[in-house]
């Protein structure tokens, strides 16, 4: 472990230190007819071998300044469009500026030749907020998959499902500015080809609502816009796979996608049973609300892999197979599993009125787990206790998802957006688990065994509709929101266990009751915008918002003996209302640059190209802070009064009214100080309901040793959010900076009050030692912030060895805050990620990255300080693949693939966790039909060391996991690539 973090020091300060040059250059470049100044023009500084050491664009006087270069004997390079290549031999020494004077260009008076057009290239541009890339420049197979081209982007990451930009997760893909299976942004990257696309946009994506009025409300995704090649938007393109292997393992699928023109039509289908999956996050949330009860329990285990405001996850080797196949995987699942599943994508424009985006997706699957878990507990008045579980489960998931999208231009002023969803789901879920507890070192406490069979349904219908109307006045405006929500969950519940509890009168507790469980959430959300300008670079803004949210949630529990008397204290029915009417006024300003020579604000010609393409799928909102130099403001206050009202029936009935008073104040500021670079800041404030799971007071025994009860008094959470960001990106040497800073501090946060000793509130008995009784309560106190530095830059070590670096550094904190036997327990967790990733860029048959990544996690409690912990994740990981390229047709075609990684555990809670693993997939296969066939033979886990461990830090526990993955099995796997475009 010392080795690799010192290797990955040694690499990292090698970089930087080649990156430390102090020689500068500066000059001016002029049209030699006229004398005007060449604003735009890229100045470069090159090698004898023609290697970009640094550059510049030229600014509205055509001045350009280029820094950290090396002393000795180089070529300054002008290029301009329309104009011939200026060059001149500069000689640099360190510490000094060399003045180039005034360079005039000449105006072409050819066409410049396609030689010429390959080396003025660029990789890519800032404008404005929005980074772009142009795909020519990156290197890749001919029938690699746009995942595959946006991984050799500077500040692009995919990992496992996952897709980050600039060190933030990308929440949507579009395609030329569209949407495309909805949200699902790796669905998008494996669908589509890299040979159809020609620029790579990254930026941060409002609302629709923002993105119309120019205000910002704080909703930010992190998107990436595929902008495909005009002569590649007619046509027939996809691909076909079908593999088999050893031990009855399969993987078949495909997509097929028929674009003409606005009409895009793309078909999915996938079937495997190494853990390709195609379900997202969305998915489940159908599962999570309502009735809540030993579901809720359940799913809550499930999905804290999820979590990031509880704690930390670290993960170990993932659970998914190999093959590659996949067309649609979002995430893997713990465990092994069976999937099948469907996806369909359209998208049309009608007229020049209305334009249609929909998607739909189908999948089943069956995951078989074995999994064991190890819990420490810090607790307060008494030693340590820790809980070790074995446990099988086995789930079947069916669901259903469907989004649509109409954009309907009612006449050239007015326009109506409208969005319905749906989800539906059903799982059906068996479990058994043993498990024990003792003090430790060694004192047992209680043994249980369990079996649980659940099977639960639920829906989830939204729509939103969007009114937009812009007056004759430019920035009056009018828009209307109104949303609708719609969440039915129900289900039942089977739970049987034996429970050996051990003390001065040991005794047996069997539980053997049936729950079933029913849930419903109606909400109604309406939102009213009107802008007005008060003069020139000033806009007032004023809405009104109201929301309404009703759910209702039954629980009753019954001993099978006695199926039709609900237990007392097991068995509730509640409702409740949260009703919030709030009003804002918000200010908004700009303050530009002095103009320049010709009365102009200095707008970045880069910018005034883009303004309104549809391309960008933002319309004017790209033009904001436009004009480099310009600074605008946005400044509000919203004053919002909530009313919560809480009905509950368990025997008695009870009623709880709650009324809450909030200003929320919001400012934002947006700048571009430079051609290349941007700089955004946020403040908000906002508030958050207890669920009704939170508020139900009715008891939750699916773990008899450790129950739980929600809190009817509950209060609404209160939450301060800083975000700031900037971000560089130098068109001449492709290097690019990001880094990005967020804050949330919240008061009244929903907390767990655990107690394990003391009178239990629900029997009214002592709580024996090993068994816990958790109810929700508000305490202030509670902060997570993260933060990242991108670094990314391309070198060429040797002439045609071109290689892309990504340096990256993130932080992240937790500040969280629990009870325990009512003394409160601060839980502080800091985990600091340094990564370097290097990828080739060579050619498109030599293909290879190289990653480093260590996650070093420290967990400070102020209870039992003494048992505070730091454990370690270091990962490296190669990928490659190899194209045979040769005269002969037999030693032509060939593939080799390695795909290997090396994670190394330190600090976990025991051996069994603290695992070295290596993991080697390698594959070999050949070509032919002119490169649109293969069929090739993989192996997964060639050394047949594939695990999972994972380690899941709470706020008074830390839980290490480690669960049954696939190893070893080979596949034979026929792919054929189908390309036939039109003109």
């Amino acid at each position: 472990m010392r080795q690799l973090v010192s290797l990955f020091l040694v690499i990292l300060c090698s970089t930087l230190v080649l990156r430390a040059q102090t020689a500068s250059v500066q000059g001016v470049a002029l049209d030699s007819a006229s004398g005007s100044p060449l604003s735009g023009a890229t100045a470069a500084v090159l090698s004898s071998s023609n290697a970009i050491l640094g550059g510049a664009v030229c600014d509205a006087k055509g001045r350009f300044f280029i820094t950290k270069l090396p002393e000795g004997q180089h070529t300054l390079s002008i290029k301009f469009l329309g104009y011939e290549t200026a060059r001149k031999r500069v000689r640099l020494q360190n510490d000094d500026t060399l003045r180039a004077g005034t360079i005039r260009m000449v105006q072409a008076s050819v066409t410049t030749d396609a030689v010429e057009v390959e080396a003025v290239q660029t990789r890519g541009e800032q404008k404005g907020d929005t980074t772009e890339f142009n795909a020519r420049a990156f290197k890749t197979d001919k029938n690699a998959s746009a995942e595959d081209l946006v991984r050799k982007m500077p500040g692009v990451e995919v990992d496992n499902g996952q897709v980050k930009a600039q060190g933030e997760q990308v929440r949507r893909v579009l395609v030329d500015g569209k949407p495309f299976f909805g949200d699902d942004a790796a669905t998008t990257l494996k669908t589509l080809p890299s040979d159809i696309i020609d620029k790579v946009q990254v930026y941060d994506q409002g609302s629709d609502q923002a993105q119309f009025t120019k205000f910002d409300d704080g909703e930010r995704n992190k998107t990436i816009n595929v902008v495909t090649r005009p002569d590649k938007r007619n046509g027939i393109f996809g691909k076909g796979f079908a593999g088999y292997g050893t031990d009855e393992r399969y993987n078949t699928g495909g997509n097929v996608n028929l674009f003409n023109g606005d009409r895009r039509i793309t078909v999915l289908a996938l079937s495997n049973n190494i853990n390709e999956q195609n379900f997202a996050i969305q998915d489940l949330v159908g599962m999570m609300g309502g009735g809540g009860g030993s579901w809720m329990r359940m799913a809550g285990r499930s999905m804290a892999m999820f979590s990031t405001s509880g704690g930390s996850r670290m993960a170990g080797m993932g659970s998914r197979g190999g093959g590659g196949g996949s067309d649609f995987m979002i995430s893997p699942s713990d465990g092994i599993s069976r999937t099948h599943g469907v996806g369909v994508n359209y998208q049309d424009q009608f007229g020049k009125s209305v334009a249609v985006t929909g998607s739909y997706f189908f999948n089943t699957s069956k995951t078989d787990q074995v999994q064991s878990l190890n819990r420490i507990y810090y607790l307060t008045d008494q030693t340590s206790q820790a809980n070790q579980q074995d446990n099988m489960n086995l789930t079947d998931n069916t669901n259903h998802r469907l989004n649509l999208r109409a954009d309907i231009s009612i006449d050239s002023m007015s326009s109506l957006l409208i969005s319905p969803r749906m989800t539906w789901q059903n799982v059906d879920k068996s479990s058994s688990s043993k498990s024990v507890t003792e003090n430790l070192p060694s004192a047992i406490l209680n043994q249980s065994v369990a079996t649980t069979a659940s099977n639960n349904a639920a829906y989830n219908l939204s729509s939103d509709i969007l009114y937009r109307l812009r007056f004759a006045t430019e920035g009056r405006t009018l828009s209307a929101n109104l949303n609708n929500n719609i969440r039915d969950n129900s289900g039942t519940s089977d739970n049987l266990s034996d429970n050996l509890i051990f003390g001065a009168d040991t005794f047996l507790l069997n539980i053997h009751q049936n729950t079933p469980t029913s849930g419903t959430t109606n909400g109604l959300s309406s939102n009213v915008t009107y802008t007005e300008p008060i003069a020139t670079n000033h806009q007032l803004q004023l809405t009104y918002n109201y929301n309404v949210t009703s759910t209702s949630s039954d629980r009753n529990t019954y001993n099978v003996d006695a199926p039709t008397v609900p237990l007392p204290g097991l068995s509730n029915s509640s409702t409740s209302d949260y009703i919030t009417h709030r009003g804002g006024l918000s200010y908004r300003f700009s303050i530009v640059p002095p103009p320049d020579t010709s009365g102009k604000p200095k707008m970045d010609p880069m910018m005034m190209m883009m303004g309104g393409n549809r391309e960008m799928g933002r319309g004017m909102m790209g033009m904001m802070g436009g004009a480099v130099g310009t600074w605008t403001f946005a400044l509000g206050a919203d004053y919002q009064r909530a009313d919560l009202t809480t009905n509950q029936n368990a025997g008695a009935a009870t009623s709880t009214e709650s009324r809450f008073f909030n200003i929320l104040p919001n400012v934002s500021v947006v700048s571009r100080p430079t051609l290349s670079s941007n700089v955004r800041f946020s403040y908000r404030t906002s508030t958050n309901s207890p669920s009704i799971q939170q508020l139900q007071e009715v008891i939750d025994n699916t773990d008899p040793l450790r129950l739980y009860r929600g809190n009817a008094s509950l209060r609404q959470e209160y939450t301060h959010s800083v975000f700031a960001n900037y971000g560089n990106f130098n068109m001449i040497t492709a290097s690019g900076m990001f880094a990005m800073v967020n804050v949330n501090v919240t008061n009244d946060r929903i907390v767990n009050s655990t107690l394990t000793s003391g009178v239990n509130p629900f029997r009214g008995d002592t709580i024996r030692l090993g068994s816990q009784f958790t109810s929700p309560v508000n305490r202030n106190g509670y902060v997570n912030a993260n933060s990242f530095l991108v670094y990314s830059f391309p070198v060429e070590i040797v002439r045609g060895l071109r290689l892309n670096l990504n340096t990256n550094a993130g932080v992240v904190f937790t500040r969280d805050i629990s009870l325990i036997n009512n003394a409160e327990n601060v839980a502080q967790t800091l985990i600091l990620t340094p990564s370097l990733g290097i990828s080739s860029n060579i050619s498109e048959n030599t293909d290879f990255s190289l990653s480093a990544r260590v996650a070093r996690t420290s967990l400070n409690n102020s209870i039992q300080s003494e048992l505070n912990s730091v454990f370690t994740t270091a990962t490296v990981i190669a990928r490659g693949t190899f194209i045979s390229k040769s005269e002969s047709e037999w030693l032509s075609g060939w593939i080799a693939t390695v795909d290997m990684s090396y994670i190394t555990n330190t600090g976990l809670s025991s051996s069994a966790f603290n695992q070295t693993i290596p993991l080697c997939n390698l594959g070999i296969g050949r070509r032919f039909l002119d490169g649109r066939g293969e069929l090739k033979l993989s192996v997964f886990d060639a050394l047949n060391q594939n695990n999972a461990v994972n380690r899941t830090t709470g706020s008074f526990y830390v839980e290490d996991t480690r669960t049954q993955v696939l190893q070893r099995y080979f596949l034979a796997t026929f792919t054929y690539n189908l390309r036939s475009f039109g003109q």
